[in-house]
């Protein structure tokens, strides 16, 4: 290969130096769109376990005391303690739950009161509906336990003694708390409700990732070291539920 030199530089050195420079800039290049893509991922990974703002029905949210009352082991309740959950496991959720309250809307819509508290993805998909399923079954069982036992007049009569507010309601009313009570139970433990609502919450927040990316990014440098960002809720939550995401 015949070289002409240029300034004391080959022009085959010259082209040398030049692809080698190109290569090196493509390789950084392609090196910074790895690690944005990274920085994407944890971000939208980060909103599956952060606490977000999510709105839920009010009854949901103020329902839960009193059903856990009404299943919580202590000297005042007598039920056998295969109906009963664990005085400090009580307590330890129902203070988890009050502090989760942001604010509540002062307005019905349609009827309708609503509240919005912090929830992370892992508490709404998988901590509270698997704990309200722990308490749904053990309504039921006690339920058909006192049916069996005394019928109907038995199911009511543990409920108005349960429960402080329906003390002196008659049979009616205290079936239709029965029924609410145990509808919003229902409601925190379904996957179409409770992490329905945190799915919008998440939703919500991907959209506007422009504006709480400062928020996000603090979380991830405090707290998201604890997780595998590189997966949706930590890796920690099956594919079923993570595909909603998508």
């Amino acid at each position: 290969m015949v070289l002409f030199a240029y300034n004391g530089i080959s022009m085959y050195t010259e082209a040398t130096i030049y692809r080698r420079r190109y290569a090196m800039s493509g390789g950084l290049q392609e090196e910074r769109e790895r690690e944005y893509e990274k920085q994407i991922r944890h971000e939208q990974n980060a909103l599956t376990l952060m606490p977000l703002p999510v709105r839920i029905k009010s009854e949901w949210f103020d329902l839960m005391p009193k059903v856990l009352h009404l299943i919580t082991d202590g000297p005042d309740n007598d039920l056998d303690r295969k109906y009963l959950i664990k005085k400090e496991i009580s307590q330890s959720f129902l203070e988890i739950w009050e502090k989760r309250l942001m604010m509540r809307e002062e307005q019905p819509i349609d009827g309708t009161y609503w509240v919005w508290i912090h929830l992370g993805g892992l508490e709404a998909n998988n901590t509270i509906p698997n704990f309200c399923t722990a308490i749904e079954s053990k309504i039921t069982m006690l339920d058909k336990d006192l049916r069996e036992e005394g019928g109907l007049e038995a199911i009511v009569e543990f409920w108005r003694s349960g429960i402080p507010e329906l003390e002196n309601a008659n049979t009616l009313q205290v079936l239709d708390a029965r029924k609410k009570i145990l509808y919003a139970v229902e409601a925190l433990m379904s996957t179409v409700t409770l992490s329905g609502c945190w799915a919008h919450a998440f939703e919500r927040a991907r959209d506007n990732i422009l504006k709480i990316r400062p928020v996000v990014e603090n979380w991830i440098n405090t707290q998201g070291r604890q997780w595998d960002l590189d997966k949706p809720f930590g890796g920690k939550i099956e594919d079923t539920i993570t595909e909603r995401l998508n």
